[in-house]
């Protein structure tokens, strides 16, 4: 047969994709395709276009089905670390005595730590501006 494949080398091609949330990795993809190497015909540009097609096909499903679960998961992770910092800084809080103290600290850690954890997780917490401070008698 005049055309047809009898023998097809192929190399290594390297496959990496990273997806993060908020700057952390949550998702990573690592693998090689088979490429054909040799004097280009049709035959391997054929397959070479399937592998392509293939491994276009396995990152759609990636970021279509499993992004979302692996963000799912990141968040509930950071919610849970959030919670557990949160109760040991209270524990710390009632184990200490802080004197005249105790109401203002009371509040920052009972009532502010939970809701900058709380505004954290719904991502509508945003860092302030530092104020400049004015010098004496100016």
């Amino acid at each position: 047969m005049k055309g047809s494949l009898q023998r097809l080398e192929t190399k290594p091609f390297p496959l990496e994709r990273e997806w993060t949330v908020e700057g952390v990795p949550v998702l990573r993809l690592s693998g090689t395709l088979p490429q054909p190497v040799g004097k280009p015909s049709s035959v391997p540009r054929r397959v070479q276009r399937f592998y392509q097609h293939q491994a276009r096909c396995y990152l759609s499903y990636c970021q279509r089905f499993l992004l979302p679960l692996a963000e799912e998961a990141h968040r509930a992770a950071l919610a849970a670390t959030l919670d557990s910092s949160v109760r040991a800084m209270a524990a710390a809080f009632e184990l200490a005595d802080f004197g005249p103290w105790r109401a203002i600290i009371e509040s920052v850690v009972y009532e502010g730590l939970y809701a900058v954890g709380a505004a954290v997780l719904n991502g509508t917490f945003r860092k302030g501006h530092r104020r400049k401070q004015r010098k004496a008698g100016a």
